[in-house]
Protein backbone atom coordinates (compact mmCIF):
# COMPACT_ATOMS: atom_id res chain seq x y z
CA UNK A 1 0.00 0.00 0.00
CA UNK A 2 1.06 3.25 -0.72
CA UNK A 3 0.98 6.02 2.20
CA UNK A 4 -0.89 9.12 2.11
CA UNK A 5 1.70 12.28 2.15
CA UNK A 6 2.58 13.22 5.41
CA UNK A 7 0.52 10.19 7.18
CA UNK A 8 1.04 8.91 10.76
CA UNK A 9 1.92 5.43 10.23
CA UNK A 10 2.02 3.55 13.19
CA UNK A 11 5.44 1.39 14.37
CA UNK A 12 6.15 -1.31 13.99
CA UNK A 13 5.19 -1.10 10.63
CA UNK A 14 5.81 -4.66 10.17
CA UNK A 15 3.16 -5.62 13.20
CA UNK A 16 0.51 -2.63 12.54
CA UNK A 17 0.43 -2.63 8.48
CA UNK A 18 -1.76 -6.12 9.34
CA UNK A 19 -4.48 -4.01 11.11
CA UNK A 20 -4.30 -0.90 7.66
CA UNK A 21 -8.07 -1.36 5.85
CA UNK A 22 -7.72 2.06 3.79
CA UNK A 23 -6.90 5.57 3.72
CA UNK A 24 -9.11 8.83 3.58
CA UNK A 25 -7.14 12.19 2.65
CA UNK A 26 -3.73 11.52 4.69
CA UNK A 27 -4.67 9.44 6.94
CA UNK A 28 -4.76 5.65 7.45
CA UNK A 29 -7.37 3.61 8.80
CA UNK A 30 -6.77 1.03 10.83
CA UNK A 31 -9.64 -1.40 11.98
CA UNK A 32 -9.83 -1.89 15.51
CA UNK A 33 -10.46 -5.03 15.67
CA UNK A 34 -7.46 -5.94 13.65
CA UNK A 35 -5.58 -3.92 15.86
CA UNK A 36 -6.42 -6.10 18.97
CA UNK A 37 -5.50 -9.50 16.96
CA UNK A 38 -2.28 -8.16 16.48
CA UNK A 39 -1.66 -6.98 20.04
CA UNK A 40 -3.06 -10.67 21.01
CA UNK A 41 -0.49 -12.17 18.87
CA UNK A 42 2.33 -9.99 20.94
CA UNK A 43 1.10 -11.00 24.29
CA UNK A 44 -1.28 -8.74 25.37
CA UNK A 45 -4.77 -10.04 26.82
CA UNK A 46 -7.97 -8.09 25.73
CA UNK A 47 -7.85 -5.57 28.06
CA UNK A 48 -4.42 -5.04 27.61
CA UNK A 49 -4.77 -4.66 24.14
CA UNK A 50 -7.75 -2.51 24.41
CA UNK A 51 -5.88 -0.49 27.00
CA UNK A 52 -2.93 0.23 24.68
CA UNK A 53 -4.97 1.47 22.02
CA UNK A 54 -7.08 4.09 23.77
CA UNK A 55 -3.96 4.98 25.16
CA UNK A 56 -1.50 5.21 22.56
CA UNK A 57 -3.55 4.95 19.18
CA UNK A 58 -6.18 7.64 19.86
CA UNK A 59 -5.45 10.86 19.31
CA UNK A 60 -7.63 12.26 17.19
CA UNK A 61 -6.46 16.03 17.11
CA UNK A 62 -3.31 15.48 15.70
CA UNK A 63 -2.60 16.29 12.10
CA UNK A 64 -2.93 13.52 9.74
CA UNK A 65 -3.69 10.74 12.43
CA UNK A 66 -4.85 7.59 11.53
CA UNK A 67 -8.53 6.76 12.44
CA UNK A 68 -9.56 3.39 14.08
CA UNK A 69 -12.44 2.16 12.82
CA UNK A 70 -14.77 -0.80 14.20
CA UNK A 71 -15.49 -3.07 11.33
CA UNK A 72 -18.36 -4.55 13.12
CA UNK A 73 -20.25 -0.91 13.68
CA UNK A 74 -19.90 -0.21 9.90
CA UNK A 75 -21.28 -3.58 9.09
CA UNK A 76 -23.78 -2.63 11.19
CA UNK A 77 -24.50 0.74 9.38
CA UNK A 78 -24.56 -1.01 6.45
Amino acid sequence: MVFPHNAVVFEPQKIFNKAIIGKEGNRLIYSFEKLIEVLIGQGLTYSEAVEHIDFNMVQPAAENWPYIEEESKKEEEQ
